[in-house]
C-alpha cells in the first residue's frame, strides 16, 4: 500500500481517507465536497468513496491515473465517463445557465410566446412549456422543482406532476426527444460543467 504502511488506508495517519470513510470529524478537511460527487446522502457516498479506494489498491501506480480531467477527477477516462454520468443524473453537475436563459431557449424550441409559460390560466401548450422548463432546469442546472414552481408561481406537486409527464412524452416521443435533446445541447454549448 501506500509508503509500505499497512494494507488498510485506515492504517495511515497522515491521509484524509479516515476522515472521508468514517465520517471521523476533521478540522483541516471539509468532506462534502468530494463525498457530493458520489451521491447526496452521506452514507452512500462514504460507501462508494470506500469501494473506490479499495478498488485501487494493491496496484502500482501508473501514470494515466494521476492525470487531471476537468480539474477534478484523476482516474481513466472511461471511469471519468462513469462518475460524471452518475452525477449528472443525480443533478450533481450542472451548467451555469440562468431561469430567462432556459424560459428563452423552451419559448424558441416550442415556438410560443413567452407570456403563455407564465400566463397564470396557462393553456395546455403553455403548461406542457413549463413543464419542459423544469424537466430542463433540473437536469441542466439542478435548480429545484420547488424553486422552479417558485419562479412561476406553480405548486411543486404540479410542476413534478409536468415534469414527469414529459419524461414520459420523451420516452414516446423520439421526435420530441430529439428536439429537446438538441435544445438542451444547445443551452449548454461553449459552457463548461460545474459542481452544484
Amino acid at each position: 500500500m501506500w509508503a509500505g504502511v499497512g494494507e488498510d488506508p485506515l492504517d495511515y495517519p497522515w491521509r484524509s481517507y479516515k476522515a472521508y470513510a468514517s465520517g471521523a470529524v476533521d478540522d483541516l478537511l471539509d468532506q462534502r465536497p468530494l463525498l457530493a460527487q458520489f451521491s447526496k446522502n452521506p452514507f452512500s457516498a462514504r460507501k462508494e468513496f470506500v469501494r473506490i479506494v479499495k478498488s485501487r489498491m494493491g496496484k502500482e501506480k501508473q501514470e494515466k491515473f494521476y492525470k487531471a480531467k476537468d480539474q477534478r477527477f484523476l482516474e481513466p477516462e472511461e471511469f471519468v465517463e462513469e462518475v460524471q454520468g452518475r452525477l449528472w443524473e443525480r443533478g450533481v453537475l450542472g451548467y451555469p445557465l440562468s431561469i430567462p436563459e432556459i424560459v428563452a431557449g423552451v419559448v424558441f424550441e416550442l415556438g410560443i410566446s413567452k407570456e403563455s409559460i407564465y400566463n397564470e390560466n396557462r393553456n395546455r401548450e403553455g403548461s406542457f412549456a413549463g413543464a419542459v422548463f423544469g424537466y430542463l432546469a433540473r437536469g441542466l442546472t439542478g435548480y429545484s422543482l420547488k424553486s422552479v414552481a417558485d419562479h412561476f408561481g406553480r405548486d411543486p406537486a404540479a410542476i413534478s406532476q409536468g415534469v414527469g409527464k414529459v419524461k414520459t412524452r420523451l420516452r414516446e416521443d423520439k421526435n420530441l426527444g430529439k428536439r429537446i435533446t438538441e435544445l438542451a445541447g444547445n443551452l449548454a454549448k461553449g459552457r463548461k460543467r460545474i459542481l452544484i
